[in-house]
């Protein structure tokens, strides 16, 4: 009988990122980080986490019940994943564009009773 090990996607390497990162990893999850830009390194790190920094993510799709695909704004396919984390609002937020010239990668067309919760949430970008 054989298994396989799920293959997570965390999305953001702030410390709400690397802390699920580490904690899918030491349960047995595969789980890839992806960031624009480095935050808290060590603490992804652990056991059972890739870290690809300096990628932006472009599109997330669901491809059906049991995988999503994600892309970075390059064009590059970064792989299949059975489950996602998104740690910034602003991966479904229009402010997403004002920051990447792109639009948001996450279509929300798809979860329209998260969109209306996400709307809720206030939107302050606090990059440098």
């Amino acid at each position: 009988m054989s298994s396989t090990i799920p293959k997570v996607a965390v999305i953001g390497s702030g410390i709400s990122g690397a802390v699920c990162a580490s904690s899918l990893a030491r349960n047995g999850i595969s789980v890839t980080v992806f960031d624009w830009v480095e935050v808290l390194v060590a603490a992804c790190l652990s056991g059972g986490v890739h870290c690809k920094f300096g990628i932006g993510i472009a599109k997330m799709e669901w491809v059906d019940e049991k995988s999503w695909s994600l892309s970075s704004s390059k064009g590059q396919f970064l792989g299949n994943f059975d489950g996602v984390v998104v740690t910034d609002k602003i991966l479904a937020s229009p402010g997403f564009f004002y920051l990447t010239e792109h639009p948001p990668p996450l279509d929300m067309n798809v979860a329209p009773q998260l969109l209306s919760r996400m709307q809720e949430i206030p939107f302050r970008s606090c990059f440098a």
